[in-house]
């Protein structure tokens, strides 16, 4: 039967001529673009571009969220602290410039429509020209807090490393900019847990696997704040946010957010599906990295729940996708080598479905951002801890297919700026490592004013038309846009390890 698919699908793609089909449903206004799915005229695309890619999508997304859309509830921070923050992202070698109209955020909202509604003035340092339609003001589910403090934390931290972004008075590195926005973001992450604490009313679990993914997150913020410097970066910027905002040591903020992440951990709900599983397996190894007395308790939790994802059987891709994620998590923090093993196992149970020269599995074809991150995490959790396993140059090769056509190709990533809008001491050689060439710019990207460099929350390939769904799902963006980061394991870890 999968045979027959195969040849009827292939048959399909070297006979229709068609491309994604665009609308959105937060608008319910039906958005129709060509572009055409032809695999002749696809540029050479390495494994290295994809990674590099990765990297400046996550970003892309994020700042476009969470500094211009106004997508949620926002705040004016204090212009005393923002001089300050000023202040320690700047040197001689560069100094750093607040935005005009910044819409920084202390709630989000789960959905938006990521077109902008106002024309460009021409001045890329107003963000007024990147924000959308004010979205729906319905509760905030759990994961769309915790994947978006999640991300919040992370490009913190990128931001944070000396050899990437300069540290300020001790090397030469011009990235007072990023710098700064690195102090924005973690900014922003203690306003967003405050309104979380203050104001649970506004807050509403879709699922009971929301909780793990804001243990993940509190956790998370919890550890590093509690870090004051490490071989990546000689001291803790954020930390000293963190201080001033709360006035109190941030030694004493990270042990408050510790306590609210032991509350969390002590009425989690229990697994019930595999997804719950993968994800609590995922939230526990970032509790126990910043919660070092409890760590036998929280490892013994692991093996748990690591136990009934080996027993339990599945022949659907994404559960085959939660389980490799997850198990070689386990495997990490328990030292037990037969996770992964049972881990290597399912990705070649996925992969047997997989249909490189098209990029996407026989059974599935219809992809979320949310499982975009889910089956990217699940690649590249074998990709760093068991590539020999599989062979690694088929891994490579099979893992950039799949970001080609199902991110590049399909709509998925919206839009992508021009090259010009990147530092130029962060430049690569080619702009392939920045954005695929086929990718509109936001202002062609659709409506009258241009679209957002951010992913669409849904595409399908029907036949050969890739249809998206250019709706902004925010747990399901910002949970991409973190599995992206982690792409690039020696700068951000997104497998805690203790």
């Amino acid at each position: 039967m999968k045979t027959l698919t195969i040849i009827y699908l292939l048959m399909f793609s070297l006979t229709i001529k068609a491309g994604p089909i665009k609308f959105n449903i937060v608008n319910s206004v039906d958005l129709i673009t060509e572009l055409p799915f032809k695999k002749e005229q696809t540029p050479e695309f390495k494994f290295f571009h994809m990674q590099e890619q990765a990297y400046w999508y996550s970003l892309y997304s994020l700042g476009a969220f969470i500094m211009k859309s106004g997508l949620g509830e926002k705040f004016m921070p204090n212009m005393a602290m923002v001089k300050k923050m000023v202040q320690m992202a700047s040197d001689e070698h560069s100094t750093a410039m607040p935005a005009k109209n910044p819409a920084l955020l202390k709630r989000v909202y789960n959905y938006g429509n990521p077109r902008y509604i106002n024309a460009n003035n021409g001045d890329p340092s107003d963000f007024n020209n990147g924000r959308w339609a004010h979205g729906y003001n319905d509760p905030t589910t759990g994961k769309t807090f915790g994947w978006t403090l999640m991300k919040e934390i992370e490009w913190t931290k990128q931001f944070n490393l000396d050899n990437h972004f300069g540290d300020p008075g001790h090397n030469n590195i011009p990235g007072a900019q990023q710098r700064f926005a690195g102090l924005v973001l973690c900014a922003e992450a203690l306003m967003q847990i405050k309104d979380y604490k203050m104001n649970p009313g506004n807050y509403k679990n879709s699922h009971r696997s929301d909780e793990y993914v804001v243990l993940s997150a509190i956790s998370n913020l919890a550890g590093f704040i509690g870090t004051p410097s490490s071989s990546k970066m000689r001291e803790n910027r954020c930390a000293k946010v963190a201080s001033m905002m709360q006035m109190k040591p941030a030694s004493e903020v990270s042990k408050d957010l510790l306590n609210m992440a032991k509350g969390i951990f002590q009425n989690m709900p229990e697994p019930v599906i595999t997804k719950d599983r993968s994800l609590a397996i995922q939230a526990l190894a970032w509790y126990g990295l910043a919660n070092k007395k409890d760590r036998p308790v929280i490892k013994a939790k692991i093996k748990e729940h690591a136990d009934e994802l080996v027993a339990w059987t599945s022949q659907n891709i994404m559960n085959q996708a939660y389980k490799i994620r997850a198990l070689i998590g386990a495997a990490n923090i328990t030292g037990d080598n037969g996770y992964k093993d049972v881990a290597v196992a399912y990705y070649h149970r996925m992969m047997d479905d997989f249909m490189p020269s098209m990029g996407v599995f026989i059974d599935k074809m219809s992809f979320t951002a949310d499982e975009v991150a889910v089956l990217l995490g699940a690649f590249n959790a074998i990709k760093i801890f068991a590539a020999m396993d599989v062979g690694a140059d088929k891994l490579a090769k099979d893992m950039t297919s799949f970001f080609l056509n199902v991110v590049n190709k399909s709509g998925l990533q919206i839009s992508a700026p021009p090259i010009s809008s990147i530092p130029a001491y962060k430049r690569k050689p080619s702009p392939m490592f920045h954005r695929y060439p086929t990718i509109p710019l936001p202002p062609m990207a659709g409506g009258p004013n241009g679209t957002a460099p951010v992913f669409a929350r849904k595409v399908s390939l029907i036949f050969n038309h890739w249809v998206v769904d250019e709706t902004f799902d925010t747990a399901g963006a910002m949970h991409l846009s973190n599995e992206m980061i982690w792409f690039h394991h020696d700068q951000v870890n997104g497998f805690p390890k203790w």
